[in-house]
C-alpha cells in the first residue's frame, strides 16, 4: 500500500510541491497520507439514502473528478495557479458529495498535523483530487453501476476503522470512533437493500456475502471490481497509520462538541447575544418573488426592524438527522418547553442543546410553532435561524432548501417571513447598497462626517476566499469607490481616520484566525492606500474570532462573522462595539 500511495502522489510531485509551498517533501507525504482516510470517511458517511447514493455516484463521475489526475498532478503543483485549480475542483467535489467545504477537512488536518491552515487546505485538496479521480477511473474502466459502487464503499469501513479517531468520526459522521463502523455500515446496507429490493444472504459455496434477488437467483458482486477499486480508494490511506505514528503528530483538540442529549449547557452570554449588530448597516430588502414572502437573508445587515435583543432559535442538523440547537430565551418556562419538546421528539442522545436564559430579551413568540421547527429539524443537513417572525434557511443542496421553504410556507402561512440564505445575491445587494450610500454623500468631499462615511463604507461586503489574505476581485471596484470618497475628504482638508478591522468565524485555530484576520485587514488597508488614500489615516487591526456578531453554529452566522468593518478612529474605544 505504501507503493500504491506513492504511485500517484510521487516523490517528484512532492518535490515540486515542496518548492511551491515551502514545506519539506517528507512532511507533505505524511500529511497527504493522513488526509485520505478523512476524506474517504466523509464520502462513506455521506450515503444515508438512495438519493444520496445516486447523487454521489453522479458526482464522482462528473467533470470535476479528473480521471487523468495521476499524469497531470506533477504539472499542477509547480505553480500557485495550478494548485488553486486543483483545490477549486476538489472543493466542489467535497461540497457536493459531503455537504462540507474542503476547508473544513483542511482545518482538521492542519490542527492535527500542526502545519499552517493554508498548506493543509492545499494538501487536502490534492488528496481529494487523487481520491475522486482514481475512483472515477475505476468506475469507467469496470463499467460499474450504483450497486457495485455501494459495495466498494462498504468494503472500506473495516480499513477506516484502523485509522479512525473521535476527531475524524465527529467531523464526518457526528458520532464516536467506536460507533462509526456500525453506523455507516448499517446505512450502506440499508441503502443497498432499498436500491435493489433485495436481502443479504451468504453464498452457500464460499461463505462470502452475496445478494439474493426476490426471484431466488444469487448475485455475486464482481470481486475483481471490488478488489481493484478497494485498492484504489486505499491508495494513500493504506499507509496512513504508519506515517501517523512515524510523524508523531501532536493530537490537538478540535473543539468538537459531543452530543449528550437531555443535557443543557450554557454558552457564553456575549456570544449568545451576538445578534446585536455592530454599527448601522442597512441593505434594501429584496422584493418578494411570489406569494410566499421569500427573500435573501443578509446576516451582515440590519434588514428587519427587529428589536436589538429578542429570543432566538438556531439549529443545525447533521447527516444522520440529529440536531444541534442553540437558543436565547426569556425565562425558565421557555427553557423547559424547548428542552422537553426536543426530548420527546428525538429521545436521549439524539440531540445537543445549548441554552441561555436572558430576562432582557423579548418572549419567544416562535415557541407557539415549536412542532413546525422540530419537524424541520428532522431534515438532514438543514440549518436555520428563527427570530421573531423571521426564518432563515440553508441547505447544501438548493432543492432541499427550496423544499424546506415550501413546507414551512404551507405550515406557517403569511405569519412568518421565510428567507433562503444565498451569499452570491447578498454580494449583489451589497453593491447596490454601497452605490446608494455613496450617492447620498456626493459630491465627494462635501460631506465628510466620520460616522456618515463609515456607515456608508460598511454597507459593502468583502468576502475573502477561504484562508486567503488577498483582496477578492469582486470587492475591488467597491474599495476603489471607497478610496475616492476618502481621498476627496483628504483633499478638502477633512481627512477621515479609520481603523480597518477584520474578523473571522471560529473555524480552526484561534491564533491562525487572528493571524489571518490581521493579514486581511492589512490587505484592505494596502489596497485603499494604493487607490489614493493617505496611509496616515488608516490603521489595520485583526480581531480573529473574538468579536462575533452571530453564533457560529450555522452557515449564516459564520458568514456574518467573517467580515471587514471600518471604524472611525475616535470610536475605537468601543462606542461602536
Amino acid at each position: 500500500m505504501v507503493q500504491a500511495g506513492n504511485g500517484i502522489i510521487t516523490d517528484a510531485v512532492l518535490d515540486g510541491l515542496s518548492q511551491t509551498i515551502g514545506l519539506s517533501a517528507d512532511i507533505l507525504r505524511r500529511v497527504t497520507t493522513y488526509a485520505t482516510p478523512v476524506l474517504l470517511a466523509a464520502l462513506v458517511a455521506s450515503v444515508a439514502s438512495v438519493e444520496d447514493a445516486e447523487r454521489i455516484f453522479a458526482i464522482v463521475r462528473s467533470e470535476d473528478a479528473d480521471v487523468h489526475v495521476a499524469t497531470r498532478l506533477a504539472t499542477c503543483v509547480t505553480s500557485t495557479a495550478g494548485l488553486k485549480d486543483v483545490e477549486w475542483a476538489a472543493d466542489r467535489l467535497a461540497l457536493q458529495a459531503t455537504a462540507r467545504r474542503l476547508a473544513e477537512y483542511g482545518d482538521h488536518v492542519g490542527l492535527v498535523s500542526g502545519i499552517p491552515p493554508q498548506a493543509a487546505h492545499v494538501l487536502v485538496g490534492l488528496s481529494c483530487a487523487v481520491l475522486y479521480g482514481s475512483l472515477k477511473r475505476c468506475l469507467l474502466l469496470e463499467q460499474c453501476g450504483l450497486r457495485d459502487f455501494l459495495l466498494v464503499l462498504r468494503s472500506q469501513v473495516p480499513m477506516l476503522q484502523k485509522h479512525m479517531s473521535d476527531g475524524i468520526s465527529q467531523l464526518t459522521a457526528s458520532t464516536s470512533a467506536t460507533e462509526f463502523p456500525g453506523v455507516v455500515s448499517a446505512r450502506l446496507e440499508a441503502v443497498t437493500r432499498r436500491l435493489a429490493g433485495q436481502s443479504w444472504g451468504s453464498d452457500p459455496d464460499s461463505g462470502t456475502v452475496v445478494l439474493k434477488a426476490r426471484g431466488g437467483r444469487w448475485f455475486r458482486p464482481r470481486r475483481m471490481w471490488v478488489a481493484v477499486c478497494s485498492a484504489t480508494l486505499m491508495l494513500a490511506a493504506g499507509a496512513a497509520a504508519w506515517h501517523f505514528r512515524y510523524l508523531d503528530f501532536p493530537i490537538r483538540s478540535a473543539g468538537v462538541r459531543h452530543a449528550v442529549a437531555g443535557t443543557v449547557s450554557t454558552m457564553p452570554l456575549s456570544r449568545a447575544l451576538a445578534q446585536q449588530r455592530v454599527g448601522d448597516r442597512v441593505v434594501p430588502p429584496a422584493s418578494p418573488a411570489s406569494a410566499v414572502p421569500v427573500v435573501l437573508a443578509d446576516q451582515r445587515k440590519g434588514t428587519s426592524p427587529e428589536p436589538s435583543k429578542s429570543a432566538k432559535l438556531e439549529f443545525k442538523v447533521d447527516s444522520s438527522g440529529s440536531p444541534v440547537v442553540e437558543a436565547v430565551l426569556n425565562n425558565d418556562a421557555e427553557r423547559q418547553a424547548l428542552s422537553g419538546a426536543l426530548e420527546n421528539r428525538f429521545g436521549s442522545r439524539r440531540y445537543t442543546l445549548n441554552l441561555v436564559v436572558d430576562r432582557t430579551v423579548a418572549p419567544a413568540a416562535w415557541l407557539g410553532r415549536l412542532d413546525t421547527w422540530l419537524q424541520l429539524m428532522r431534515s438532514p443537513r438543514v440549518e436555520g435561524i428563527v427570530q421573531n417572525t423571521r426564518v432563515q434557511l440553508w441547505a447544501p443542496v438548493a432543492q432541499v432548501a427550496t423544499e424546506s421553504m415550501a413546507s414551512l410556507a404551507t405550515a406557517l402561512g403569511s405569519e412568518y417571513l421565510i428567507e433562503i440564505f444565498d451569499p452570491v445575491h447578498l454580494m449583489a445587494r451589497s453593491n447596490e447598497a454601497l452605490a446608494q450610500a455613496l450617492n447620498r454623500l456626493e459630491p465627494f468631499g462635501k460631506s465628510c462626517d466620520s460616522l456618515a462615511v463609515s456607515k456608508a463604507l460598511n454597507t459593502q461586503l468583502i468576502d475573502f476566499a477561504r484562508s486567503s489574505g488577498h483582496v477578492p476581485s469582486a470587492a475591488k471596484a467597491n474599495l476603489e469607490q471607497s478610496a475616492h470618497l476618502l481621498a476627496a475628504c483628504q483633499a478638502m482638508q477633512h481627512p477621515i481616520s479609520l481603523e480597518v478591522t477584520a474578523h473571522s468565524d471560529n473555524s480552526g485555530d484561534d491564533q491562525a484566525n487572528l493571524a489571518l484576520s490581521e493579514k486581511r485587514a492589512r490587505a484592505v488597508r494596502a489596497y485603499l492606500i494604493a487607490a489614493g488614500v493617505s496611509s496616515q489615516t488608516l490603521v489595520a487591526k485583526g480581531y480573529g474570532n473574538s468579536k462575533p456578531v452571530e453564533s457560529d453554529l450555522t452557515v449564516m452566522g459564520r458568514f456574518a462573522n467573517r467580515r471587514i468593518e471600518f471604524v472611525p478612529a475616535d470610536e475605537r474605544s468601543g462606542a461602536l462595539r
